[in-house]
């Protein structure tokens, strides 16, 4: 099942972002908080190619941060073999929350 597929690969991939992702210290020290909505390409091999922030969180820091991990977490789980095309093009939220 193709969407599951889907799911499955997006989950991993919001997971591997999340494990290289750091809290910008001038927002943790402000305690600010939100969610930046990042648009990205992906090759077959997981390495992002091109990205930019659709959504900004209202927070340079955070906004930065987000396109930062992308690079950072490069390459990215590659993407399933039932996914089909040369390149993909992905948007995902990265949330920055303070626990």
């Amino acid at each position: 099942n193709l969407e599951r597929v889907q799911a499955s690969w997006q989950k991993r991939l919001i997971d591997h972002l999340n494990r290289h992702k750091r809290y910008p210290e001038v927002a943790r020290d402000r305690r600010t908080q939100g969610t930046v909505i990042v648009a990205f390409k992906l090759d077959r091999t997981g390495q992002v190619v091109a990205s930019h922030v659709t959504a900004s969180s209202g927070s340079p820091a955070l906004d930065d941060e987000a396109m930062a991990v992308l690079k950072r977490a490069s390459p990215l789980p590659a993407p399933p073999d039932q996914i089909l095309g040369p390149m993909l093009d992905m948007v995902l939220p990265i949330q920055f929350l303070i626990k």
